[in-house]
Parts: structure tokens; C-alpha cells; sequence
């Protein structure tokens, strides 16, 4: 309308970029059949977008199971590993389409993509065309109508398991196209520690924080590449130990880790579990992270940042038992070196350990779940300082007393559930935003803050003294 006046104008509700805070996701890098990084829900999710379980593909399907089944539902992202010279199938698809298997491997040689014209009275009504996807003759995946090839690569994006759409041109979708997807390659060479770290930076930061792990592989460039991935992500690590009769071997295994990167981040676990197998009444040894991952998540939904997964909360809700037993004296020795062992109590199978793969020498980060906070606490603090990127810092320094303000809310939470020690907040934590800011930080744009914090220990050992009295004594007076 004319000026003066007013206008209104309807818009979409625009979208707000908000940090992942859930510390109950899994990370998972292994062999599968096929797939791109991605993630899955449920563990039917996983095995329709990564295929079944195979000798190949046996330790990451089995740790997936695990996870699923132990949590009860959760978040699990995929990074799959191929070996170098594994290749996608591919193949053009008319003039607008180019269509990748959904991950490499001979597997993708029998992919066939098809458009046909609309069938149903509401794909006729969208218009375009329909994408049929064939696994040789059995048809797969149908997706709806579809008008331009930007709808078709959205669609193959988010919803296809099995293939992946680049568009080429703008060129019109039209029926009785085909594409016969050819060059997929296997790799049947020997697991390669040096392409690791490749899976693991599909986990981009962004994902937010969780326990990262390649399951069944305890070799040190393995072991390594997760260690310095929780360094770069503010993220925990699990390892599968050596599944092995012999402590002094996993006493070897064990100092040989102290030194690694972000081994105060790691919590390695063994032995392998023996779980029920998809069909009954056969059973199967699974490693031992994918049911650590999946009983931290289910700690987790209660809320408590102090809860470790660990003794009565650390139990296993589906293993049977467990593929090696250790002599309590070993066991002791083993736990004080940084091994989290399983441990049957009272016919439950229990985590019975909690320590960090830093060693006896590194008694700063000796419990796992002291790492974990500290994970928890930098990612939220993380995301309340991104509020603050190039806002102003303003002369009477306001600005540096909300920030104080925010970050001591989080520290604040995490005193209240015990998660951080001390009888008083201050006792516990200390957030300064003053004294590391000075004219010149704030000349250069700078915003600094310090954050000192004591996590909370956990009773590792109890100890009991029952005291027999004389019959004829009187006991003394309560405390």
C-alpha cells in the first residue's frame, strides 16, 4: 500500500541453526556391503542402507546389533572403509542424470535405474516421472514422481539406499530411460590402518559429541586415528581390546597406548561378548565397543552427566557370557594399566572398569567418565561462544559478563548432578571472561575466557569393616 501505511508480508519461518548436544551417539567406522557415511536409527535402518552380515563386513553389523539392542534406540553414524582401489559402479542416466552406487563394490554391478511414467492418480497429478531402482530383476526402490533433476538428486540423497544422483544438466526427466550401473570393484586386500583417519573426518565437528570406534580393530595406527580424532572433535574414543586368554599380552597391548594421542579420551574394553545370534539358539562373539556404545547411550537418557556406564548401571541386556575369563589378581593389575574388562556378577555380564587408556602415570585423567564431562561441557560451551562470533565487545564490557553468565549456567548444571567436585559451586568451578581479556586481546577481536573444573571421581573400590561386638558390650552411640 501507498506510504504512509503498513505492509504485511507472509513469509517462511526461518530456519535457526542449532548445535548437536546429544552425547549419546555412536560413531562407527568397518566393512560393510555397501553404503555411503550416513546415519541410522534402528538397526533395520543400518541393514537397508549397509547390507547384510558377511565374513567381510561380520564386526561393524555386529557392533550396529549391539548398539541398537543395548540402547534401546539411539543415534549411530556409519563411515564405511574401502580399500584403495574399491570402486563405485556407475552410469549415465539419459542426459540430466549421472547415478553412483551407494558405495563401492561389485555389488553395484547389478544396479539397474529406470524412469517410467506415472502410475497412481496422485503420481499422475505431481507429474515428471518415477525412478525405479532393480537389484537385477527385483525391483528395490521406487521413488515418487519427480519433476527436474535437482527433485531427482534430493530424493536419491535422502531416501535411496542404493544409489546417489549428480546432475549434469537441466535437460527434462523423461520415461524409458535406463542406466545399467557397470565398474563397481571389490578390494580384498588386508585392512590398511593408514586410510582410517579418512573414514573418521566423514564425523565432521558439527555432528557434535559421542563415542567413536572401529569396531573389532585394535591396531595401533587404528587406535591411533581415533585417539587424535577425539582430539580434533572434543569427542570419546572406544577400542576393542585383544581378545586374548593371556593378561600379559594385554598388559603389552596396553603400554603400548599411554603415549598415543588423545589416549585420555579412550576407554578400551574387552573381552569379546558372546551374544545371541539373529536366529536362535546359535550364538555368536561380538566385540565388545558396539555393546559399550550402545549401554552409554541408554545411560544417557536418564540425564545425568555424572552416570557412568560402568558396575550396576554398566550392564549388558543381552550377553550370555563372555569369550575369556582373567584371575581376579590379574584382573586388579589389568584394570590399574587402563583395561575395562567385562565381568560376570551375580549371572549379569557388568562392565566392571571404567579407566582411561592414559595410564597409571596420568592420574589428572583416570576415569573415563571424567572425560566424558569435559566432552559434554566443551561442546555446550562450544555453542553458547558461537552466539558471540562478531558481536560487539562493548566498552563498559557487558558483553564479557553475559558470556560469564552462560558459561557458568553450563558449569552450574553439571555441579547439580554431581558431575563436578566440590561442596560449593566455587569449590567446583570457576569461569573468568575479565582478567584473560585486555585492551590488546580486545584490539585484535578477541574474546578469551578460562573455565577451571574439578570432575567428580567414582568409587572404584569399597571397603567394608563389619565389627563383631561382644554380646554383652553395648555398641557405641550413632554418629
Amino acid at each position: 500500500m501507498p506510504r504512509p501505511g503498513v505492509d504485511v508480508f507472509i513469509v517462511d519461518e526461518p530456519v535457526r541453526a542449532e548445535a548437536n548436544l546429544d552425547p549419546s551417539q555412536g560413531f562407527m567406522v568397518g566393512v560393510t556391503e555397501r553404503g555411503r557415511m550416513g546415519m541410522v536409527q534402528s538397526f533395520t535402518d543400518y541393514k537397508d542402507r549397509y547390507g547384510s552380515r558377511t565374513a567381510e563386513t561380520v564386526d561393524l553389523y555386529d557392533a550396529a546389533r549391539e548398539f541398537f539392542e543395548e540402547s534401546g534406540g539411539a543415534t549411530l553414524y556409519i563411515s564405511p572403509y574401502y580399500g584403495k582401489t574399491a570402486k563405485e559402479a556407475e552410469a549415465d542416466l539419459g542426459t540430466a542424470l549421472h547415478v553412483s552406487a551407494r558405495g563401492a563394490g561389485v555389488w553395484g554391478n547389478t544396479i539397474v535405474v529406470k524412469t517410467v511414467a506415472p502410475t497412481s492418480m496422485t503420481e499422475i497429478a505431481m507429474g515428471g516421472v518415477v525412478f525405479e531402482v532393480l537389484d537385477g530383476t527385483d525391483l528395490v526402490e521406487r521413488s515418487p514422481a519427480l519433476t527436474t533433476a535437482d527433485s531427482a538428486v534430493s530424493w536419491s540423497q535422502l531416501q535411496s539406499n542404493y544409489v546417489i544422483f549428480d546432475k549434469l544438466t537441466d535437460d527434462p526427466l523423461t520415461a524409458a530411460l535406463t542406466a545399467t550401473l557397470a565398474g563397481g570393484a571389490d578390494d580384498a586386500s588386508a585392512w590398511d590402518d593408514t586410510l582410517v583417519p579418512d573414514c573418521l573426518e566423514k564425523f565432521p565437528y558439527e555432528l557434535g559429541p559421542g563415542q567413536v570406534s572401529v569396531p573389532g580393530h585394535n591396531d595401533v595406527g587404528t587406535i591411533t586415528a581415533i585417539g587424535q580424532h577425539t582430539l580434533d572433535t572434543y569427542r570419546v574414543g572406544l577400542v576393542d581390546l585383544e581378545d586374548t586368554a593371556d593378561p600379559n599380552e594385554l598388559a603389552s597391548d596396553m603400554g603400548a597406548t599411554w603415549d598415543l594421542p588423545g589416549s585420555r579420551n579412550l576407554l578400551s574394553v574387552g573381552p569379546k561378548l558372546v551374544y545371541p545370534h539373529e536366529t536362535n539358539p546359535a550364538t555368536i562373539i561380538v566385540p565388545a565397543t558396539g555393546a559399550m556404545a550402545g549401554i552409554i547411550a541408554r545411560c544417557d537418557k536418564r540425564g545425568d552427566p555424572s552416570l557412568s556406564a560402568a558396575g550396576v548401571d554398566g550392564y549388558s541386556s543381552r550377553a550370555l557370557g563372555l569369550s575369556q575369563q582373567y584371575a581376579d589378581s590379574d584382573r586388579q593389575e589389568l584394570n590399574s594399566l587402563g583395561c575395562s574388562l567385562w565381568k560376570n556378577v551375580y549371572g549379569q555380564i557388568r562392565m566392571y572398569g571404567y579407566r582411561t587408556s592414559a595410564g597409571p602415570h596420568e592420574t589428572n585423567w583416570t576415569f573415563f567418565q571424567e572425560s566424558r564431562v569435559i566432552m559434554m561441557i566443551a561442546h555446550e560451551c562450544n555453542a553458547i561462544l558461537e552466539e558471540y562470533v562478531l558481536k560487539t565487545i562493548d566498552g563498559k564490557k557487558q558483553m564479557l559478563s553475559r558470556v560469564n553468565v552462560a558459561l557458568s549456567g553450563v558449569c552450574a548444571r553439571y555441579w547439580l548432578a554431581n558431575a563436578l567436585y566440590g561442596a560449593t559451586s566455587s569449590e567446583a568451578f570457576q569461569v573468568d571472561t575479565f582478567k584473560p581479556n585486555s585492551d590488546l586481546t580486545i584490539a585484535k577481536g578477541e574474546l578469551h575466557a578460562n573455565i577451571l573444573l574439578k570432575t567428580s571421581k567414582l568409587a572404584e573400590w569399597i571397603v567394608l569393616n563389619l565389627i563383631k561386638y561382644r554380646t554383652e558390650r553395648p555398641l557405641p552411640a550413632a554418629a
